[in-house]
């Protein structure tokens, strides 16, 4: 806005801008975000076992507008860093009950249980529900 400001004007100019870049596929795929949490701790794959850890995060959401409508996408990421085995999963929001339904139902009913989960402390892991179904 500022840089657009100091050559044109218009009404509504900076919600406009903002609106715009929210629903930008480029604007969303390369943007930095500065968050408070986001990163996984360092792991050591020596000595583990294939399926013993997984790896989960949740990405998103990248909006992009099509024909007037507005697409949100979401998703749950699991890794098995042992044998290089990743998924993506969609998801509707990124609760703890989504996330946990999410990961349960594509990763656990399909793999062998992992003894450890990694994950970030983002709420949709530390939910009760994610809590529990661990």
């Amino acid at each position: 806005f500022r840089t657009l400001s100091t050559h044109f004007w218009f009404k509504q100019m900076e919600t406009k801008i903002a609106e715009f870049v929210r629903c930008c596929e480029y604007c969303q795929r390369y943007k930095t975000v500065h968050r408070q949490y986001g990163e996984l701790p360092p792991k050591d794959i020596q000595n583990k076992e294939p399926w013993e850890e997984v790896d989960c995060d949740t990405i998103g959401p990248w909006i992009t507008r099509i024909n007037n409508f507005e697409y949100e996408f979401r998703a749950l990421t699991c890794f098995d860093s042992v044998i290089g085995l990743p998924e993506v999963i969609a998801i509707p929001n990124a609760t703890a009950t989504k996330t946990a339904a999410a990961f349960e139902d594509e990763w656990i009913n399909r793999y062998p249980r992992p003894s450890h989960c990694r994950h970030d402390n983002g709420n949709e892991f530390l939910g009760q529900t994610f809590v529990r179904m661990l």
